[in-house]
């Protein structure tokens, strides 16, 4: 399917969202260091993360995974929760020159070959390997990024036990520039994303994101914050891009961002920054609630499609029961709170959920913040 659509000066840019076999590589890094084989069994732990969408500094910076040549990442701050991705990876040498890859979860096979067959051509090694992933299918396509914490920590720690031929930053956006998610039962499609949740995934805590990737702020998160993440009970199967009426309305909403990204770029530097310095959760969350209704605004006709009655339920915890942060999921459909856990338990949580009636429309999960990033150990 091709579509164009308006960037922020007004020009037309052409999308094709052609899909692909695993292994079509986008984007080929620098490498830096000579890859080392290294054979054996290995354990990665990767958290998910939220991207507070209120603070997407650019939506018109939002193009598909496929487009290196254009101005990546939209910038903004996301958070790594602890509701973690466990895979379990044996690596051998291949005398085959096809990729040999058993997975033991066929909704992700895809994009366990996809991540492998990527790392096995720019590194020119050859290996066969058994992958095992255990993660919480409670928490799939509720806006939390766990198809990127798969793929990402897996060519994140390919890439660690391998010497690091590629840095810190090609890394980044080689995982970034080359991401997929399935089309079908043999294909992957290129997806819109934001660039901001990669950061997270990678180092934990919480993470202010600029242009192309770049970390302009990484910062450890008190003890004392906790969280929780509402998903609706009659959640919608996630939309396909050759059906979805939902593509006519991104010009909308990028058209909206033309006058609002320099507004959310200056809440951001003089207004969020310094809160999060200082710990300030109360005003943190203020600035997410000001920033969201200008978001919501912009994202309106979807939502509207989408058929969400978010907005009431966000209005009701951020400003009946003062709880700190309330924002979407990236572009949902789960909402994410984050409290100061000084001031509220998590019992005291659910009592207001349940005399607000929203514990009956939507899933309750406790899901915390964490400092824990990928985490990489040799069985």
């Amino acid at each position: 399917m091709s579509i164009k659509l308006r960037g922020a000066d007004s020009d037309l840019i052409k999308w094709d969202f052609a899909p692909f076999k695993p292994g079509k590589i986008f984007y080929i890094p620098q490498l830096t260091n000579k890859p080392k084989l290294k054979k054996g069994k290995f354990k990665i732990s990767a958290p998910k993360r939220v991207t507070f969408t209120p603070l997407i500094v650019d939506l018109t910076r939002i193009y598909p995974s496929y487009t290196p040549a254009l101005s990546h990442c939209a910038g903004g701050v996301s958070l790594a929760v602890e509701d973690r991705t466990i895979i379990e990876i044996e690596i051998n040498k291949s005398l085959s020159r096809n990729l040999l890859v058993h997975v033991n979860n066929e909704r992700r096979r895809l994009l366990v070959k996809h991540a492998i067959k990527l790392f096995q051509r720019v590194t020119n090694l050859n290996f066969a390997c058994k992958v095992n992933i255990f993660e919480n299918y409670e928490k799939i396509h509720v806006g939390i990024g766990s198809s990127l914490s798969i793929f990402s920590s897996i060519i994140y720690s390919l890439n660690t036990l391998f010497g690091k031929p590629l840095d810190e930053m090609e890394v980044i956006k080689f995982i970034m520039l080359n991401y997929a998610e399935n089309y079908n039962s043999k294909l992957l499609m290129p997806t819109l994303f934001s660039g901001v949740g990669i950061w997270s995934i990678v180092k934990g805590g919480i993470n202010v994101i600029g242009g192309d990737f770049t970390l302009i702020l990484h910062k450890r998160i008190p003890s004392y914050w906790r969280g929780f993440l509402l998903v609706p009970k009659d959640i919608s199967i996630p939309f396909e891009y050759k059906k979805s009426p939902e593509i006519s309305y991104i010009n909308i909403i990028r058209f909206s961002e033309r006058f609002d990204a320099s507004k959310t770029a200056y809440w951001m530097l003089m207004k969020f920054i310094p809160a999060l310095i200082k710990n300030d959760l109360k005003a943190m969350g203020k600035l997410i609630w000001y920033s969201s209704i200008s978001t919501i605004k912009a994202l309106l006709p979807i939502l509207k499609l989408k058929h969400y009655s978010f907005f009431e339920i966000m209005e009701k915890l951020h400003l009946g029961h003062k709880f700190e942060v309330v924002s979407l999921t990236s572009a949902g459909p789960g909402i994410y709170v984050l409290y100061d856990g000084r001031n509220k338990n998590y019992q005291e949580v659910k009592n207001i959920l349940y005399k607000e009636g929203i514990s009956k429309q939507y899933k309750v999960m406790p899901l915390n913040p964490t400092n824990r990033g990928i985490m990489l150990k040799v069985l």
